[in-house]
C-alpha cells in the first residue's frame, strides 16, 4: 500500500515489474532491520530528533538556473567539436577494433570508442548489426509514456500550507493523475515570490492513452482532478 504509489508515481512504471532492491534499496534494508516500513520510519524519525537533526531535511536538490547550467558547463569543459541536431544512422565495428558512424548528413566518422546515451530502443537499432544479442536485450526493455502539466497559482489563494513535496496516487483510487509535485516548495527558485507552481503527471502504465490528448485537454483534465482535492484553488493563474 505504501510502496506501490511511490514506485508507480516516482518511476512512472508498473510496480509489479520493478525491482525494489534497484529502485528503493533503503526500503529493503528498513524492512529487514525493523520488520516493517512503518516501524522503521518511526524509528528513523525518533533517532533524528534525538540527535538534534530535522527529520524533514530534503534530499531534493537542483541548480538554481536549472540543469541546463550543468549541460552548458560540461559542453564548455569538453572543448571538443559538438554536433547538434545530427543523427547517427548506422554504427559498425571496424577490423581495427574501432567504430565507424554514418551521420544523417552523409558524413562518416571513425572512433576508437562510442558511448551511447540514448533510449534503449534507439541503442538497439544502432547495435542491430554490430551486437545483435545486446540489441535483442535492449528491445525487451518496455517504455511507457507520461505527460507533465505545470500550473501556476497565486500563493494567497491556497488554504493548504503546502508543507511537503507533493503526493502520489495509489492505483486503487482510479484517479487520472499519477502524482503531483509542489515544485515551488521543492525548489523555491522555480517560482516568483508570492506564487505557487504545481507539476502534475498523467499517463504511465495505468492510462498511457491520456498522453495522446492535446495540450488543452490535458490541462483541463489536470484542473478537474485537482478540483476534486482540498488543495488547489478552482482556477490557476497560469
Amino acid at each position: 500500500m505504501l510502496a506501490e504509489p511511490m514506485m508507480a508515481g516516482i518511476h512512472v512504471a508498473d510496480p509489479e515489474t520493478l525491482s525494489l532492491q534497484a529502485t528503493f534499496p533503503r526500503f529493503v534494508e528498513i524492512e529487514r532491520r525493523y520488520g516493517s516500513l512503518t516501524r522503521g520510519m518511526i524509528a528513523a524519525r525518533r533517532a533524528a530528533h534525538a540527535n538534534g537533526r530535522d527529520a524533514r531535511t530534503t534530499t531534493f536538490m537542483t541548480l538554481r538556473g536549472g540543469l541546463q547550467e550543468l549541460v552548458g558547463a560540461l559542453a564548455h569543459a569538453i572543448r571538443a567539436e559538438i554536433r547538434l541536431g545530427t543523427r547517427v544512422t548506422r554504427l559498425a565495428a571496424t577490423p581495427a577494433g574501432g567504430y565507424r558512424l554514418l551521420l544523417d548528413d552523409s558524413v562518416m566518422l571513425e572512433a576508437d570508442a562510442v558511448v551511447l546515451a540514448t533510449p534503449a530502443y534507439v541503442s538497439a537499432d544502432l547495435l542491430r548489426h554490430t551486437a545483435p544479442e545486446l540489441a535483442t536485450k535492449l528491445d525487451a526493455i518496455r517504455y511507457v509514456s507520461t505527460a507533465t502539466v505545470s500550473l501556476g497559482y497565486n500563493a494567497d489563494e491556497f488554504e493548504h500550507p503546502l508543507d511537503g513535496f507533493g503526493f502520489v496516487v495509489p492505483r486503487h483510487e482510479q484517479a487520472r493523475l499519477l502524482a503531483c509535485t509542489w515544485t515551488s516548495t521543492k525548489f523555491p527558485q522555480r517560482a516568483a515570490p508570492g506564487t505557487v507552481l504545481l507539476r502534475a503527471f498523467v499517463g504511465g502504465p495505468r492510462r498511457e492513452g491520456l498522453v495522446a490528448l492535446d495540450d488543452d485537454a490535458l490541462v483541463g483534465l489536470v484542473r478537474e482532478e485537482l478540483r476534486g482535492l482540498p488543495l488547489a484553488p478552482q482556477q490557476p493563474a497560469v
